[in-house]
């Protein structure tokens, strides 16, 4: 029987799970591998201590890949140990021969059966160590600012990792050592030092290499080196070279210059450098672009306008480092726009304007000063503006001024004309004065006089046409509130001047100082409608309080308006609408707002109402109450009156349509009229009975009958007794006998009286 089959019946009789067994063998064979290890035994196929694992590996059933796992996992350790002595013997010794120290490597590699992977592993988890380390001294002197002792560190790294590469070399089988290199440290140098200590170093040694001007083939090979030890990447080196070669030549640029040499030959000494130092294209330009904004600072200094002498040492240092006027005309706006601003803001002077002479001088300077026509117009748009603002400020302090008159004592009513002429109203708005326009006035002669606005032609054959472009505008500079502002009042000063010639100016203006405020189409046309609205409005406010109606003369005055500000027949309905709507409502408040309401104001209400159109229920949204209110009002004045009896009810119909009140809100109403004057002038004929003013009581009582001819019943009144009652109509009947005879107007009276009284009508 087999060792296996023994170890098998074993399992079953105690009885041992599967996973548990597998377990026990794995960990009885890693012993085993362990001890051999220990032992100095030799694992590569063929040995002794190979075949004895073997036996093992087939006695334990254990599979080929746990088994490569255990030697692997096992013999790692002792493997890294060997590595980290190698690369320690290899930087400490220069002696050491590279090519014998890889070969008992592999030796090692081999004795302890290792597969193809552990072993490139374990070279570079310690190249990366070992490269971390390498680092420490010239980080450390770097930090107490000793930069010659970290230079010799950082060389003395250099040389080491030259050692290592060669190592690295002889185990890629004919690769690249210094790619495999780069690829085993990784990111370990910038995860132990951070992101910025490794470039400082490769700058220091950079430095170094640049101090002779010149890099040659070995010093490249560091500088390739280090760049592998710090894994910077190709834009970091760039980068790391250009601010250590630029100082370098910035030196050389300034030696260069200061001496005796013709601009051909220091050009040609400069390029000579520039190819030596290996310097980028890019980087010798901003040096040399420094270096002559340096030099034409020094021209202008203190805002002082640079001389003849000061413009040719300028050319002669564009040509010496052979710059084109485009290449500096970026240093000449930094350096002389504050020169020419200052000069265009002495030549506009107070007026603003430019006199023709004074343009001539300023393009003089502007050569001299080494400023494009661009560059130059910028400066002059940037003054322009700074003077158009103020003009617009100015115009602003104007209308607070105009507007200020009115005072904070002169009250406000909302039920004002909105046509009164106070103080700063035209056209029923606010708006400028004098001031106000000369300042804005002052603003479209500036921007014309000083040629600003550009004429182009745009188009072609017929279609050709010319426009005016407005390169400055105001725009940005003010609030959209203040801008708007401005325009609308410079167009009601222009609406509203008597003088025809300054109102056509006005106008003429008005799209000018749009543009130079900077609106858009859109805002100018907002602006217009809006300001329309506003004046459209006002004039039918004021037609309308005067006459309840649009007259010819108002209809011609809203027609011009109408045109002026391109408003359309929807917009204008539309505020008429709004306007008669107003009217009604005014004379509305105006009604119930006084002490009692009144039947002549509700009259008005009413009849203003059907005029104009507007019904009170569906547009002004009257409450029923209130209506049912005027309605009693408006109908006991035309009973009283005598407009409305039995016999004439067409006027409480008309006032019950007029006022959109139902058929049944209309018979309450009148109902409790009846009741509520019947019954007051009952009472009133009772007291002047008992005052003993039969004729005084005879009156009420006419009145009684005349609101109750209209809904003849009884009227209850608690107040009046019966006999009162009856004395009443005795006494009413005695005022009605003329001669002993009573008319039958009388008699159908007094039978009334009795109803209304509650007596029998035989």
């Amino acid at each position: 029987v087999s060792e296996a089959s023994r170890i098998a019946a074993a399992q079953r009789a105690l009885g041992v799970p599967d996973v548990d067994a597998a377990r026990i063998r794995a960990d009885a064979y890693a012993d085993a591998v362990a001890t051999a290890i220990r032992s100095g035994g030799k694992l590569a196929p063929g040995s002794p201590e190979a075949d004895s694992l073997a036996r093992a590996r087939d006695v334990l059933s254990i599979d080929a890949e746990k088994t490569r796992s255990v030697v692997d996992d096992l013999a790692r350790p002792v493997y890294l140990v060997a590595v980290r002595e190698t690369l320690d013997a290899i930087v400490a010794d220069p002696d050491v021969n590279i090519v014998d120290a890889y070969a008992k490597l592999a030796v090692k590699q081999t004795e302890l059966g290792l597969s193809g992977a552990v072993p490139r592993s374990v070279l570079a988890q310690e190249v990366a160590a070992h490269s971390v380390a390498l680092l420490k001294q010239p980080v450390r002197l770097l930090g107490v600012s000793n930069i010659s002792g970290s230079l010799e560190g950082i060389k003395a790294a250099i040389v080491a990792v030259n050692r290592i590469i060669e190592l690295i070399q002889c185990d890629t089988d004919g690769g690249n050592g210094v790619t495999a290199f780069r690829e085993y440290v990784g990111n370990a140098i910038v995860n132990q030092y951070g992101p910025q200590l490794p470039k400082q170093l490769y700058r220091i040694f950079l430095s170094d290499c640049l101090s002779g001007l010149k890099i040659d083939s070995d010093r490249e090979e560091d500088l390739n080196r280090l760049r592998a030890l710090m894994n910077l990447s190709p834009s970091d080196a760039e980068d790391a070279f250009k601010a250590a070669a630029g100082p370098v030549y910035r030196r050389k640029v300034a030696e260069a210059m200061t001496g005796d040499a013709t601009t051909e030959e220091t050009a040609t000494k400069l390029a000579s450098i520039k190819a030596d130092l290996k310097i980028p294209e890019d980087s010798s330009k901003t040096v040399e672009l420094d270096y002559y904004r340096e030099v034409l600072a020094r021209s202008v200094y203190g805002n002082k306008i640079m001389s003849e002498e000061d413009s040719g040492v300028l050319a002669k240092v564009r040509s010496s480092l052979a710059l084109s006027e485009e290449d500096v005309s970026k240093l000449h706006k930094i350096c002389c726009a504050p020169i020419y601003e200052q000069s265009v803001d002495e030549a506009m002077g107070q007026s603003g304007i430019i006199p023709p002479a004074y343009l001539e001088g300023l393009e003089r300077l502007r050569i001299r000063l080494g400023l494009s026509p661009e560059d130059a117009k910028d400066v002059f748009y940037g003054m322009a503006k700074q003077r158009m603002k103020l003009y617009a400020q100015k115009a602003m302090v104007q209308l607070q001024k105009s507007r200020s008159v009115r005072g904070t004592d002169e009250a406000k009513d909302v039920g004002d004309d909105p046509n009164i002429k106070r103080a700063g109203a035209v056209l029923g708005i606010e708006a400028g004065s004098a001031g106000y326009m000369g300042e804005l006035s002052n603003l479209v002669d500036f921007y014309t006089s000083n040629g600003i606005a550009i004429k182009k032609e745009i188009g072609e054959g017929e279609d050709k046409k010319t426009i005016m472009e407005f390169p400055v505008t105001l725009r940005g500079s003010l609030e959209s509130k203040t801008m708007s502002e401005l325009y609308r009042n410079y167009f009601i000063m222009g609406l509203s001047s008597k003088n025809p010639r300054e109102q056509t100016k006005i106008l003429n203006n008005i799209e000018i100082i749009a543009k130079i405020l900077g609106m858009t189409a859109q805002e100018e046309r907002s602006a217009n409608v809006g300001l329309g609205k506003v004046i459209y409005k006002n004039i039918c406010g004021e037609a309308l309080g005067r006459s309840n109606a649009i007259l010819d003369d108002e209809r011609k005055r809203l027609g011009t308006i109408q045109n002026v500000f391109s408003m359309n027949e929807e917009e204008t309905n539309a505020i008429e609408k709004e306007a008669r709507e107003t009217r009604v409502q005014v004379l509305m408040e105006r009604c119930f707002n006084a002490p009692k309401v009144l039947a002549p104001r509700v009259k008005d209400v009413r009849e203003v109402a059907k005029k104009l159109d507007v019904d009170i229920v569906k547009q002004l949204e009257v409450s029923r109450e209130k209506r049912k209110t005027m309605f009693s009002v408006e109908v006991d004045a035309a009973i009283e009156g005598g407009m409305v009896t039995a016999a004439k009810k067409d006027f409480v119909a008309e006032v019950q349509q007029d006022l959109r009140l139902s058929q049944e809100d209309a018979k309450d109403a009148l109902l409790a009229l009846i009741q509520t004057r019947c019954n007051s002038a009952l009472v009133n004929a009772a007291a002047s009975q008992r005052q003993g003013s039969s004729e005084a009581a005879a009156e009420e009582l006419s009145k009684m009958i005349t609101f109750g001819k209209l809904l003849p019943a009884k009227v209850s009144s608690p107040m009046v007794s019966t006999e009162e009652k009856q004395d009443l109509l005795l006494l009413y009947q005695a005022f009605n006998i003329d001669e002993g005879v009573m008319t039958e107007e009388a008699k159908e009276n007094i039978v009334l009286l009795k109803t209304l009284l509650g007596f029998p009508a035989e």
